[in-house]
């Protein structure tokens, strides 16, 4: 953290980047933003290019989390409104990179959602098995009447033959 502190130092010292200080959403905090000044820096250096990217996407996902936990949280935390499917699996993806803090609000958001999913598995789950076992029934009540049809054959044929000995 140390090098990165110095390097970034550097570069608003050369006036590549600026430094200023942004107050966040937790009231009395305050965070160190930087804004790149010279797009030249972009060409010169694809990675931080690429950080930028990222950095865009996660702020786009970020306004949506908190869009969505306000909504959520206003209209009394319906399931309805929480994140499913594809939706979800970006906020985990987010939330595994995402190295600040979300809001109370976002947080129980996000718990509640990684509960429906949670809940959603296991009603998966007891479908498949459920169905496994079903599966397993007609199986087995299949395999006794074919075992009773083969047993009333049996007992057919033996009546169709003559019961006494060779003559």
């Amino acid at each position: 953290r140390a090098e990165a502190e110095e390097v970034l130092d550097r570069l608003v010292g050369a006036r590549l980047l600026t430094s200023f200080e942004a107050p966040a959403e937790e009231e009395g905090t305050r965070h160190r933003r930087l804004e790149i000044i010279h797009e030249s820096l972009l060409a010169a250096w694809p990675r931080l290019a690429r950080w930028r990217d990222q950095d865009c996407e996660g702020a786009r996902l970020r306004d949506q989390l908190r869009q969505a936990a306000q909504l959520w949280d206003e209209r009394g935390r319906p399931i309805e409104l929480l994140w499913s499917g594809p939706s979800f699996a970006e906020y985990l993806v987010w939330k595994a990179r995402y190295v600040g803090r979300p809001t109370a609000r976002e947080q129980s958001f996000g718990r509640a959602m990684e509960a429906q999913a949670g809940r959603r598995r296991i009603r998966m789950r007891l479908g498949i098995g459920a169905a496994f076992a079903a599966l397993l029934i007609v199986l087995a009540v299949v395999s006794q009447l074919w075992v009773r049809s083969r047993a009333a054959e049996q007992r057919a044929v033996q009546q169709t033959l003559p019961t006494g000995g060779p003559q």
